[in-house]
């Protein structure tokens, strides 16, 4: 099975926000971040229903909009989150997910 996430996927780790509440630091995911989840969430509860069984083996292909350097983990935890918040994976953990390769690639007209 074939899963596309429109849009170019944002780091979730290393572009938090910082906001004191009660004066304590409370950190969240950028607005940017936040926003490619949202649109990611939609788009995956459209084409796609009920959850994996057992451990899945995924293959993470990248489609960039620029030529800036980014973490390729960094783009597939984003895209883990996401797949577990819908449902389709249980878990992002070794015994629920293996990683069984990740590439990106330049794609100005159709980052994905």
């Amino acid at each position: 099975m074939e899963i596309v996430i429109d849009g170019q996927t944002p780091a979730k780790k290393n572009s938090r926000q910082g906001v004191v509440r009660n004066g304590r630091i409370m950190n969240f995911p950028s607005k940017i971040y936040q926003a490619w989840e949202k649109a990611a969430v939609l788009q995956l509860k459209s084409q796609f229903r009920g959850q994996a069984d057992g451990k899945v083996t995924l293959a993470y292909q990248f489609y960039v909009g620029d030529k800036r350097k980014r973490d390729l983990d960094n783009m597939i935890a984003s895209v883990n989150d996401v797949l577990v918040k819908v449902g389709l994976l249980a878990d992002d953990s070794w015994q629920c997910l293996a990683i069984g390769g990740a590439d990106a690639e330049y794609d100005k007209e159709n980052p994905r």
